[in-house]
């Protein structure tokens, strides 16, 4: 067993799990902004290649002249760069971490979650 490969693995997949659980939440923006679902049909949803997000133009039922527009940033502009460390003893095992982004990320990494 390499404890440093099974961390290196674990950030990894929680990676992966939150930009899962991002687009989970965007499928169910989706759902609710499509003709079927919408409140009203002047309600749409576009994609803004400039700032990378999903734009989300939703109008009120009673006043079709009052909408809101929502935005939506996807957890894909990240760029994580992840180093680890392990040290280990008789019973103790000493993890370290040095986690940055990359040059060319367009979102800024807002947490990070370590689980034992």
């Amino acid at each position: 067993m390499t404890p440093p490969k099974k961390a290196h693995q674990y950030l990894l997949l929680h990676t992966v799990l939150t930009t899962l659980r991002g687009a989970y939440t965007l499928l169910v923006c989706l759902l609710v902004a499509s003709p079927v679902f919408a409140q009203t049909d002047k309600d749409t949803v576009r994609w803004d290649d400039r700032a990378g997000q999903w734009v989300y133009t939703l109008y009120n039922p009673a006043n079709p002249a009052l909408y809101k527009e929502v935005r939506y940033t996807p957890r894909t502009l990240i760029e994580p760069l992840v180093k680890s460390a392990v040290q280990w003893g008789k019973d103790l095992y000493e993890y370290r971490y040095r986690i940055r982004n990359g040059a060319d990320a367009r979102q800024a990494i807002s947490s990070i979650s370590v689980h034992a």
